[in-house]
């Protein structure tokens, strides 16, 4: 008998030590960085250097970002030398180990004896095996910090609960800790207010206890205190990006069909027996604090989930509702522990299987199509294979035009205006207007509106540009310099001809072009980049000289 047990202790830490391996080559899978972490690079490395916490340095203070202790995280570790995109999606995986590690924690700690001890490999292996949890374990964004502090301040604050009445020194402790936790995670995205407020008010609301009260306090000074902070500093109450995003504006319809995506996606209807079983297991159970488990993951997910269907949804894949993966996946293992109980370990472990058949593999249901089709379109839950694309398509560009500034081809001063600006200005190191409006107060309140489009529907207009001093109006929605090889460069060329759109070009010494709107005029403009011969677009002998040029380029050799 002694043989076989021994094996067995071995066996299992081995098992769950796999988990994490497979966790993290899944996420190694998706290594990559989107063009809007870079908003937070660059308010990180202008904070480093001494500019302050601003986008343009000299310029005036916008909170263009969303997630403060992200930024104030970078800025440290730019200040001793480590490029914010470099230890950024490190960071995310170290971050993701730790998230495995508070899973871990409190499945083993909740494990029943006997053979079902084994059914706390169960969240181990959803999470591994969860394309979304893998997708945020880097990215650049501030999505796995965020997370993993919230569910740890859930999980201290459950633990702390079910320790009361025998530990109290431990008890305070605890629930200190969850307070603490909770606005750290309010300092890293706005939405932490919320999950934080929810979480505190259900444990007060299910278990009344003065003890709580402490947790609250350091809630409530962590998350006053960053609230005092924006005031003094930008002068307002809520982020920037709140107003060029939302703006008090509902979308229910796009968040409705952002749900209906990530439930067809994840088979989340194959939760429900699990979740089913688990919430009677809570509430049938005697012990002290089982249901405070429930209602506290309940809050923390329930009010999130309206919240951002109200917004509609998110520009990224389904970042909002990865925090929910950690924990239902432990609500999920106290319904497998209760199949296992009523039914045996074989159905536990079948109904197991089916919900990781489908977190592992996305079913593509009828209208799954048509779903990912509209919220595409509307700029919602766009994939991380489209951000790393593009990404790669901008990250030359903003090196390319910094060595136009370096060489002084362009003046460092040169203020340009684009919609995308992510690594574009953080590699250029240009004094940017934000087309857009997240990092520009006055696009982000008084920008044209145009059709519904997430993050993406406000408009810097030529006059405001003009009037704010900007030099270079850039002709795409993306690019200021162009490869003449590049399909775009001709499309754009051959409609500003025909358009005779105010489009300029000016070739630079690597062979691209610049293809803007000199706003301050064309004199003034040749002035002040002289080394840059500026032609109309508009005139025919130039734009078939460009469309030569990108024929002549294109040609196989």
């Amino acid at each position: 008998m002694k043989g076989p047990v021994t094996l067995e202790k071995r066996l299992f830490p081995l098992a769950i030590a796999a988990t994490l391996v497979l966790l993290l080559l899944h996420a190694a899978h998706f290594w990559f960085l989107t063009d809007d972490s870079f908003i937070s690079f660059r308010y990180a490395r202008n904070l480093a250097q001494g500019h302050g916490l601003v986008f343009n340095p000299g310029g005036e203070r916008v909170e263009g970002y969303t997630n403060f202790l992200w930024v104030i995280l970078l800025a440290g570790f730019d200040r001793l030398g480590a490029a914010p995109e470099s230890v950024a999606p490190v960071l995310g995986l170290v971050l993701t180990a730790a998230l495995w590690g508070l899973v871990a924690w409190y499945a083993i700690r909740l494990s029943p004896p006997g053979p079902h001890h084994w059914l706390a490999l169960v969240p181990l292996v959803f999470l591994a095996a969860t394309r979304s949890v893998a997708v945020w374990a880097t990215s650049g964004l501030e999505t796995r910090f965020f997370e993993t502090l919230v569910v740890a301040g859930a999980l201290t604050l459950i633990a702390g609960l079910e320790r009361e009445g025998s530990t109290p020194l431990t008890t305070t402790r605890s629930l200190d800790i969850a307070g603490l936790l909770f606005g750290l995670a309010a300092l890293t995205r706005p939405d932490g207010v919320l999950l934080g407020f929810a979480a505190l008010g259900a444990a007060f609301l299910t278990r009344p206890s003065r003890r709580l009260l402490r947790p609250v306090i350091i809630f409530l000074i962590l998350t006053g205190g960053h609230l005092i902070f924006r005031g003094l500093y930008y002068g307002e109450l809520l982020p920037n990006t709140y107003h060029a995003k939302v703006g008090g504006r509902a979308w229910w319809r796009m968040g409705g069909r952002y749900v209906a995506l990530f439930v067809l996606e994840y088979a989340v209807f194959l939760w429900i027996p699990l979740l089913v079983l688990a919430c009677k297991r809570i509430h049938g159970k005697r012990g002290v604090g089982t249901m405070h488990r429930l209602a506290i993951i309940a809050a923390i997910i329930l009010p999130h989930a309206l919240y951002i269907t109200a917004i509609g949804g998110d520009h990224f894949e389904f970042r909002p509702f990865d925090l929910y993966f950690p924990l239902l996946f432990i609500i999920m293992y106290d319904g497998a522990k209760a199949i296992a109980a009523s039914r045996g370990l074989k159905v536990a472990a079948a109904c197991c299987v089916l919900v990781l058949a489908g977190l592992a593999s996305p079913l593509r249901l009828p209208g799954y199509a048509s779903l990912l089709a509209e919220t595409n379109a509307a700029f919602v839950g766009l994939r991380a294979e489209e951000h790393a694309t593009f990404l790669a398509s901008v990250v030359p560009e903003g090196k390319a035009l910094g060595k136009l500034v370096a060489s002084g081809v362009l003046s460092e001063d040169t203020h340009v205006a684009i919609d995308c600006v992510g690594a574009i200005p953080y590699y250029s190191g240009l004094t940017v207007l934000d087309r857009l409006g997240l990092t520009d107060r006055e696009v982000a309140r008084e920008g044209i509106a145009t059709d519904r489009l997430m993050a993406h529907d406000r408009r810097a207009s030529p006059e405001l540009a003009r009037r704010r001093g900007v030099d270079l109006w850039a002709a795409d929605f993306v690019h200021l310099l162009w490869n003449p090889a590049d399909p775009g460069f001709t499309r754009l060329v051959a409609q500003a001809n025909q358009e005779r759109a105010s489009v300029w070009a000016a070739s630079t010494e690597d062979g691209r072009f610049l293809l803007v709107s000199p706003l301050q005029g064309i004199g003034v403009t040749r002035h002040r980049f002289p080394r840059l011969e500026f032609l109309p677009v508009s005139d025919a002998s130039v734009a078939r000289r460009l469309l030569q040029e990108a024929a002549s380029v294109a040609a196989p050799h």
